[in-house]
């Protein structure tokens, strides 16, 4: 048995390091993707995919893993081959009404992209790296609506062991740019980062510098209007926020604090 702390009906637990280290692109593109953070230390974060993972795909990974988190999905510890999987299944019903949308199709071929999606983790005190997946498998039955879903063993118990809070609903109602940027900040609470480390963390890679300060500035008035955070201010190369700094403030504070 697998159990969730859930403070909010809207919450789900996701992996620390998906949030901090984002691997969905802001936009699709033909071609294989590469995605890379690069920590202080010089070491990689990679994610890499045959094509695109965006985070429109994401919303349907993050719905998926809230109806099992929330509305009590049925599962299963299995053996896939030889990778240890967490078995489910869900009527697509259950995930177009959370998404507000009819296109099933759009889902279906969301979770067929986060299933081609490797992550390539760091383990740092070991001098050691950890290739992952986070889907392995979604078998769709148009027929009766059910889709089969293989996660990742290891990456499923990590949302709960190390995972931290998000609010779906405002994750889903999040511009692109922005449902990187309030993912990083839910896995940060600091009041003080760096422009360039906030261009990276939240896909913000192309362009010239105030192209790149303009999207950023977009995302966190957003933040703003939805009160995430009461104020930001750039300057000398460093964002400085005012936020929320109490237990249940628009986002998990106390579990950022420990992880």
């Amino acid at each position: 048995m697998i159990s969730y702390n859930i403070f909010n009906r809207d919450d789900l637990q996701i992996y620390r390091r998906l949030l901090k280290y984002s691997p969905f692109l802001l936009k699709r593109h033909e071609g294989p993707m590469k995605v890379e953070h690069t920590l202080e230390n010089g070491a990689v974060v990679r994610a890499v995919a045959p094509q695109a993972v965006t985070v429109e795909d994401a919303e349907k990974l993050f719905t998926l893993i809230y109806l099992i988190q929330t509305k009590g999905l049925p599962t299963t510890i299995m053996m896939h081959g030889n990778i240890k999987v967490i078995a489910t299944t869900c009527n697509i019903k259950d995930i177009a009404k959370v998404l507000n949308t009819h296109n099933y199709p759009s889902i279906i071929d969301a979770l067929g992209r986060v299933k081609e999606l490797t992550l390539h983790f760091p383990i740092l005190e070991k001098h050691q790296h950890l290739d992952t997946s986070l889907l392995h498998e979604n078998i769709y039955d148009a027929k009766n609506g059910q889709i089969e879903i293989l996660l990742n063993f290891n990456f499923y118990v990590s949302c709960i062991n190390k995972g931290l809070h998000i609010n779906l609903q405002r994750y889903l109602s999040l511009s692109p740019t922005t449902k990187n940027l309030y993912a990083y900040l839910c896995s940060n609470p600091s009041l003080k980062f760096k422009e360039e480390l906030l261009f990276e963390r939240t896909g913000i890679n192309s362009g010239r510098t105030a192209d790149k300060r303009a999207s950023l500035k977009k995302g966190l008035n957003e933040l703003v209007k939805l009160k995430y955070i009461f104020s930001y201010k750039i300057s000398g190369g460093f964002v400085y926020l005012k936020r929320p700094r109490k237990e249940g403030d628009k986002c998990n504070y106390q579990s950022r604090l420990k992880s």
